[in-house]
């Protein structure tokens, strides 16, 4: 079956599609993930899935420094690239979609509203996968308000009406203020009619037994009582596996030769319709990176003092030591508490000068009397490594998180999905910068069970360095000794009970199973242009509330009659 894969950025939604893929695409599928170019390397020459442009990014890394330092707020950006990108966005995903036979879709907004349209043409069955909660429940409140300073900690209520009026409040602002400008005119163009509710699109996939995927555990998300099991499923934390690809079917293969099918059709090879000297470029820049990796990781050795040893595997009896292989194992040295050192990673904060993030790091480590390492990403070229105090800071490009984090005490990164997933299988605690709700979710979620202190809000690049950051008092404090007892107990704590957790069954097995349920299995599980025109605000607030919320509303609804009348007889 042809299952379209949709993700328009950040890393973590890419990190989740290309795991759901490859799951899928073991089980006899055909998968095709779009994304924005930046990932297409990782898509095709690590995961080993087709994959298809989207021209839309969910991050700002294509923006000037000067934008990053101006228009800070992240919803500048991304309205600026809806309207540069949606057009190209929406004939992309077009072309892919006319030919699926299911789709699965990521969070991010607009490209969520579009796929569901779409859908919605071509008969679609038609899945979430959210590295968030975005399900209406009264038991927390909606994570798109996570930024906000009403927000608290443990995202709850004591009134569970308020929750679920969040979720539905959060999901109107949205709709209204910046969906449906964009999402009603598409409607239209595609004979379409008008959406009756006014919460947009995820409401819908209730009444039509849609069913969204969390790839999250029990451990970070207790499944409230009100969602229903077998529209919402939450399968544990998905991982992709690298494994090496051969550029098979690239011999005397052209653009051309491409037709709107052959996209699907993994028999014809992996770059089927790519010129020969397109798939040695690929395959050279990866062989660049995988360089660049190894070079990091050395460099990171060097810096902690790590010794790895790799010695032979005594091969069983039942193995002939003449044809097989000997296997090694590698070892690395463990370090004591008060050797380790604190991990940054950037992420996708819009640091416009990457030196302010150095500045950062080595004020940490004066206060901290810790050793930093700091993942610069694209910008670790661009740093002047001889302003850095290499005994206390070291700057790297890459670094594989389930690699270093064991050698670090502490991890500072953005809250990204990957970054915070990294924090909790390793046991390391954590201090969360967000800008973004679904940063601020994963920030109180780490905070939530015992492993970082509140997330920290981005507010602008200059600040990182100031002289009064609260960002490094923060980092300083979680390092100190009073909280890194406390909080490394927690966290390795966390870290055993989520072991026990995900090996009583793979995550990855229970999402392609819903999966195939969905598209293979269930019939009619197809958003219609039925509910469109029908599901009405006042349909999803009879659907979502239970009787006794409905009973508690009507009651907050004759009140002030209730009073009018009542001054109308005493009077």
């Amino acid at each position: 079956m042809r299952i379209a894969v949709v993700c328009c950025g950040t890393a973590g939604e890419v990190w989740v599609a290309c795991a759901m893929g490859m799951g899928l695409l073991r089980r006899g599928q055909e998968v095709v993930i779009l994304a924005p170019e930046e990932y297409r390397l990782t898509i095709e020459q690590r995961y080993g899935l087709k994959w298809a442009p989207l021209t839309f990014a969910a991050t700002s890394h294509d923006y000037p420094r000067e934008q990053c330092d101006r228009d800070w707020q992240w919803r500048v950006m991304r309205d600026k690239q809806t309207n540069r990108d949606w057009p190209q966005a929406l004939k992309d995903l077009e072309h892919i979609l006319s030919t699926a036979e299911g789709v699965i879709v990521t969070q991010t907004q607009p490209i969520l509203s579009a796929v569901y349209c779409l859908a919605e043409k071509y008969g679609l069955p038609l899945l979430g996968l959210f590295t968030v909660p975005l399900s209406v429940t009264s038991s927390t409140c909606s994570t798109l308000t996570a930024d906000s300073p009403l927000y608290n900690n443990t995202h709850t209520s004591r009134v569970p009406l308020l929750n679920k009026f969040s979720h539905l409040s959060a999901l109107r602002a949205e709709w209204t203020k910046s969906l449906q400008g964009l999402i009603e005119p598409y409607r239209h163009k595609l004979g379409l009619p008008p959406l009756a509710s006014p919460f947009g699109v995820v409401p819908l996939f209730k009444p039509q037994g849609l069913s969204i995927i969390y790839p999250m555990t029990s451990v970070v998300l207790e499944r409230p009582p009100d969602w229903g099991y077998f529209l919402v499923k939450i399968t544990g934390f998905l991982t992709p596996r690298p494994q090496a690809q051969k550029a098979s079917g690239t011999s005397r293969l052209y653009h051309e030769q491409s037709t709107k099918n052959s996209i699907w059709d993994y028999s014809l090879g992996l770059f089927h319709g790519k010129p020969e000297e397109a798939v040695a470029k690929d395959t050279a820049a990866i062989a660049d990176e995988d360089a660049q990796r190894k070079s990091d990781w050395r460099v990171a050795q060097a810096f902690l003092g790590i010794q790895s040893e790799t010695t032979p595997t005594p091969a069983s009896s039942s193995t002939s030591t003449s044809t097989a292989t000997t296997p090694t194992t590698t070892t690395t040295t463990t370090l004591k508490p008060e050797e380790k050192a604190v991990l940054f990673a950037a992420g996708s904060l819009p640091v416009s000068d990457p030196k302010l993030l150095v500045a950062l790091a080595g004020r940490v480590a004066r206060e901290a009397k810790r050793r930093v390492i700091v993942i610069a990403g694209r910008w670790a070229e661009e740093i002047d490594k001889s302003d850095i105090d290499a005994d206390s800071v070291c700057v790297v490009s890459y670094l594989a998180y389930e690699r270093i984090l064991p050698h670090c005490i502490c991890f500072v990164h953005h809250g990204g999905y990957i970054p915070s997933v990294a924090c909790l299988r390793a046991g390391v605690p954590a201090v969360v910068i967000a800008r973004t709700p679904e940063q601020y979710y994963w920030g109180h979620a780490l905070h939530r069970v015992g492993i970082a202190p509140p997330p920290l809000r981005f507010s602008t690049p200059a600040a990182l360095a100031s002289a009064d950051s609260a960002f490094a008092q923060a980092i300083s404090a979680a390092v100190g000794a009073t909280a890194v007892a406390k909080q490394q107990q927690q966290a390795q704590s966390v870290r055993n009970k989520l072991r026990n957790s995900e090996n009583a069954g793979d995550g990855l097995d229970k999402a392609c199973e819903a999966v195939e349920r969905q598209t293979v299995i269930s019939i009619g599980c197809l958003p219609t242009q039925q509910v469109a025109r029908s599901v009405s605000g006042v349909s999803v607030l009879m659907l979502e509330l239970n009787q006794t919320e409905k009973a508690l509303l009507a009651a907050l609804l004759l009140l002030p009659l209730l009073l009018i009348l009542l001054v109308y007889l005493l009077a």
